[in-house]
């Protein structure tokens, strides 16, 4: 086999490569671009600078150069013009961030030439581009009643965000919100800083009211982190603080009634016979002192108005010939050394019991003595999930190293 070309066909190859365009001898080369200063994302329409590094060619080397910034789309704008021949070894480009948050691609193409007219090799580079909406500052607190009773119109409200040309507000199901006098649902978007909004026609409960502010200045729109407060519909269950077992003939006894949600001179204080009021105390007090007659069982009562309807508690008091005293909320000591602790009592989603020694067993039952829900503990002290458990009075049964213990809790 010749191993040899003949001259006829080098002849033939030489004519082939001098008939080919300069510009395919040309080699491709790469370099790095980055923003200057360094920025992780941009929101819109702030200004960004970009500029090469690690370049392969000279300052003294003829060069040509575009900027294209690709569009999450795949659409294409160039965002600096050519700089013909008259370019610095540091290239550069400054544009104004697009309105449209996103992912971009800036394309930095550079051609290099030996002469004029003759180009010698590219080279080219690309980065990311993350743009951001404008960041908005979380509404302050939110202002309006905490209850409101049926068929009542409340308005709430939360001071003007800078920047801010609309908010998002949301209330618990079942309530409503009013927009330009129609009913728009438990969530609206894009409204005022002020709005007002209807309660449920039946029941009472609690929720939360949550607003966010916006801006829809431009396609970048933004939002800001939701602001909450809780609400409550409804008549408000109140229930008597005060001594639940104590001495016979006992004076200046304290007994009281929260006024949250009670509508203003409707309460009214119903004695066993044989007690009485301390010189100027009497029925339509909020806080009471009282003189305790014989020993015995009785029942002391209240009953008041709240969102138009008559509410009322009664405590079960044991007055003893001997013994200490105790206050609702604390153990009675039917069993065992009256050392448990319940708090918060009154309480909501949440309750601890604290116990001298190891807790067996907790039981909670309801009034008509019927087990409602028991839970599992594991040291002196446990935290008592009461979600799904219906606001009201209840007994709670607790079984510990030093015997057992019977307490009346609140769960509102």
């Amino acid at each position: 086999m010749n191993r040899f070309i003949k001259p006829k066909k080098l002849l033939v190859v030489a004519l082939l490569l001098l008939a080919m365009p300069m510009q395919l001898l040309a080699f491709q080369s790469s370099h790095s671009i980055g923003p200057n200063p360094y920025a992780a994302s941009y929101v819109c329409g702030a200004s960004a600078t970009y500029e090469t590094s690690s370049p392969s060619w000279g300052t003294s080397d003829l060069k040509s150069e575009e900027w294209i910034l690709v569009y999450p789309d795949a659409s294409e704008v160039t965002t600096c013009a050519p700089a013909g021949n008259t370019l610095d070894e540091t290239l550069s480009c400054t544009f104004t961030i697009p309105d449209g948050p996103g992912t971009y691609t800036l394309e930095h193409h550079v051609n290099v030439y030996s002469s004029p007219g003759v180009l010698d090799y590219t080279s080219y580079a690309e980065t990311s581009v993350t743009v951001v909406a404008s960041p908005l500052s979380t509404p302050g607190a939110i202002s309006g009643l905490y209850r409101n009773c049926y068929g009542s119109d409340e308005v709430y409200s939360v001071t003007a965000v800078s920047s801010a040309n609309g908010y998002d507000w949301q209330v618990p199901t079942g309530w409503s919100i009013e927009v330009g006098g129609t009913n728009e649902g438990y969530y609206v978007i894009n409204s005022t800083n002020s709005i007002i909004i209807h309660p449920p026609s039946t029941g009472s409960g609690t929720g939360l009211i949550k607003v966010r502010a916006r801006d829809n200045s431009d396609v970048c729109e933004s939002v800001s982190a939701w602001s909450s407060r809780t609400i409550a519909y409804g008549p408000k269950q109140n229930f008597i603080e005060g001594i639940s077992v104590i001495l016979e003939n006992t004076g200046d006894e304290p007994y009281s009634i929260s006024t949250a949600g009670v509508t203003s001179g409707t309460i009214d204080w119903d004695l066993p016979i044989t007690w009485s009021f301390e010189t100027g105390y009497d029925e339509n007090d909020d806080y009471i002192l009282v003189n305790v007659g014989t020993a015995g069982t009785v029942t002391l009562s209240v009953s008041y108005e709240s969102c138009g309807q008559t509410m009322s508690d009664d405590l079960q008091v044991t007055v003893t010939t001997q013994g200490g005293q105790q206050r609702t909320g604390e153990s009675i000591g039917l069993e065992g050394d009256g050392t448990i602790a319940v708090y918060p009592n009154p309480g909501n989603n949440t309750m601890t019991v604290q116990a001298p020694g190891p807790i067996k067993s907790l039981v909670l039952y309801d009034v008509q003595g019927r087990p409602v829900h028991s839970f599992s503990p594991s040291d002196n002290a446990h935290k008592m999930d009461l979600r799904g458990i219906p606001a009201g009075i209840y007994m709670l049964h607790t079984e510990h190293e030093g015997g057992k213990d019977v307490q009346r809790i609140v769960i509102e």
